[in-house]
């Protein structure tokens, strides 16, 4: 029968060993996250989208499709009613 190669490890061990072994503390995690988020993925989404401030006009399109698709189906559908009552008033 196999013995496992590393016994169940303390806790305290961990925390005793953990700058040796150069695994991050929660805090150095969360640092290093908020980093990345406000560094890097922040340009990234700026070059995609925009600033805050101007919106292209492709996406300002984008954007709108929907309200257009939403007046075609008013104007082709007749507002909900028969076609022919809707000619008449």
């Amino acid at each position: 029968e196999d013995a496992p190669l590393v016994s169940h490890v303390s806790r305290e061990t961990i925390e005793e060993i953990r700058h040796i072994t150069s695994y991050p503390t929660k805090d150095e995690v969360i640092n290093q996250f908020n980093t990345y988020v406000r560094g890097p993925l922040r340009d990234s989404v700026m070059n995609s989208m925009g600033k805050e401030d101007y919106i292209s006009f492709k996406l300002c399109i984008l954007v709108s499709l929907p309200w257009w698709f939403q007046g075609l189906i008013l104007v082709l559908g007749c507002d909900g009613r028969h076609c022919d009552d809707q000619l008449h008033t």
